[in-house]
């Protein structure tokens, strides 16, 4: 199930761009380079997408060689420079999408304003995978963990 779950997901940012332009011809697409950083990936994506053709798969962690099928890339990929967060209250389900600070040393967009288009589609398809129990727990930790980062960063700041 969650197999099916991650491909739908992913099938919906699969398209969108951050920008309407191609953001990596502003900083020569650095979070594509293949210099041995990665991206978290989802339980079960390894399975679930086979991207052992174009990177290494090591603690969860994809790291590529600097190239690939984009339609085939992790879904931490696809949606990179945005990180859907997801909040259960009440006993509902809030999704929003937030810019990811992680992302700014890497990504001169990090902090722009993307398009509208794009952080909704990363909203939709965080809702597809909250589908699964498993996701859902897995998405409402690394909430967790990124809202955690925000407060030390602002502490910082």
């Amino acid at each position: 199930m969650s197999r099916e779950i991650i491909l739908r997901a992913k099938s919906m940012v699969a398209s969108v761009t951050p920008l309407p332009s191609d953001c990596g011809k502003l900083c020569g697409a650095r979070c594509c380079t293949g210099d041995g950083l990665g991206m978290e990936l989802l339980p079960g994506e390894t399975e679930a997408c086979g991207m052992s053709g174009f990177g290494s798969v090591e603690n969860g962690i994809f790291v590529c060689r600097g190239s690939c099928d984009r339609k085939q890339r992790p879904y931490a990929c696809m949606i990179f420079p945005m990180v859907p967060l997801v909040f259960e209250e009440n006993g509902r389900l809030r999704i929003e999408a937030a810019n990811d600070l992680r992302a700014v040393p890497v990504c001169p967009i990090a902090k722009a304003k993307l398009l509208p288009s794009f952080a909704a589609a990363v909203r939709r398809s965080a809702a597809v995978l909250c589908e699964s129990a498993a996701l859902r727990e897995y998405l409402s930790e690394k909430t967790e963990e990124y809202l955690e980062i925000k407060q030390l960063s602002n502490l910082l700041n």
